[in-house]
């Protein structure tokens, strides 16, 4: 995938940046999300999938407590990395700042698709909870990244690389 997303970053070489954003989206399937709620914070995990522009895309149970957070706050925090990294390791993480929101429309149903390419084990899961692929896209949310900080100690040594995504 040829990352799209117009990203502003200082003092770093661009083309390399983008290489680490998606070596560790590619590399990793679970995120944690915090979210908030009259004052409070909340983190879940979930599996993800992402667009070209960095949408990153989760499917939640609409019951859920991280839903309702969202419903009356959109601001989320995600974190992604690889949990079995040594700590002595060149380590590596993401983590992406922004608005989340239920999808709508096309980008709900732009999310789904790629969540069913990502995870084709999700269509049986569906089908033996006797749930429709409508189902699936009403559960769909997408993180829209303001900003996010990179760890890529492999290719930037220990420092964390802050980068602005425009809109």
């Amino acid at each position: 995938m040829e990352l799209k997303a117009k990203i502003k970053v200082d003092g770093y070489d661009l083309e390399k940046v983008k290489s680490g954003i998606m070596r560790i989206l590619e590399g990793n399937k679970l995120l944690a999300m915090s979210t908030i709620s009259n004052g409070k914070s909340y983190i879940n995990t979930a599996y993800f999938c992402f667009d070209e522009f960095l949408n990153v895309f989760v499917l939640n149970d609409l019951s859920s407590q991280h839903v309702a957070n969202l419903a009356e706050n959109p601001s989320a925090a995600l974190a992604v990395y690889d949990s079995t990294q040594p700590i002595d390791s060149k380590r590596q993480g993401l983590q992406i700042f922004g608005k989340c929101t239920k999808a709508e429309g096309s980008l709900a149903e732009k999310g789904l698709e790629l969540y069913l390419a990502r995870f084709p084990s999700f269509r049986q899961w569906l089908q033996n909870a006797g749930k429709s692929l409508e189902y699936a896209k009403e559960m769909v949310y997408v993180t829209e990244p303001d900003w996010l900080k990179l760890y890529d100690e492999p290719d930037f040594g220990h420092v964390f690389i802050k980068a602005e995504i425009e809109k």
